[in-house]
């Protein structure tokens, strides 16, 4: 199976693992992963917290990105300030994903890299599975700084928008 390129439907070349890896994802999401002409992919949880995923073949790499907030908030929590430093060591630290402030827009973003290296398809949908709870709990941490954070937030019955069933 190939990817598909969105625009006209023509079989793109994408390395095997990436293939594999899309398919996987699509069957969790429950449709068909198409590539656009920058071979990105837009998904949301439930209509809201849009991820964008790159497939950077060249460099064997997945880049997942997502909104955060517009903003912090003023004033800005001291305990979420040290947990936003701490997320912006985990690239370099253990791998995970991180948030950072977009200069031009000034919104956070999540963001993730996953390399091809040592990656499974299965591997694969767990990280963008980790990556949707990561943005979905930094994003309530950050927009509702006054309630608690749970984890039924990835039930069973979640349901996904931009994908093409």
């Amino acid at each position: 199976m190939n990817a598909l390129d969105s625009e006209n439907k023509e079989s793109r070349k994408y390395p095997p693992l990436a293939v594999s890896c899309l398919t996987a994802l699509g069957e969790f999401l429950g449709g068909e992963v198409v590539l656009n002409e920058d071979d990105c992919f837009n998904v949301a949880v439930e209509d809201e917290n849009p991820v964008t995923i790159h497939l950077d073949a060249e460099q064997e790499k997945f880049e997942l990105v997502g909104m955060v907030a517009d903003d912090l908030p003023d004033p800005v929590d001291y305990s979420l300030v040290l947990d936003l430093l701490n997320f912006a060591l985990s690239p370099l630290v253990n791998g995970g994903p991180a948030v950072g402030r977009d200069p031009a827009t000034g919104r956070l973003e999540a963001f993730l890299i996953i390399p091809f290296r040592d990656l499974t398809p299965q591997d694969f949908v767990t990280q963008v599975k980790e990556f949707f709870r990561f943005q979905i709990t930094i994003t309530l941490r950050i927009t509702h700084p006054d309630e608690p954070v749970g984890d039924d937030y990835l039930s069973a019955d979640v349901r996904f928008s931009g994908l093409e069933i």
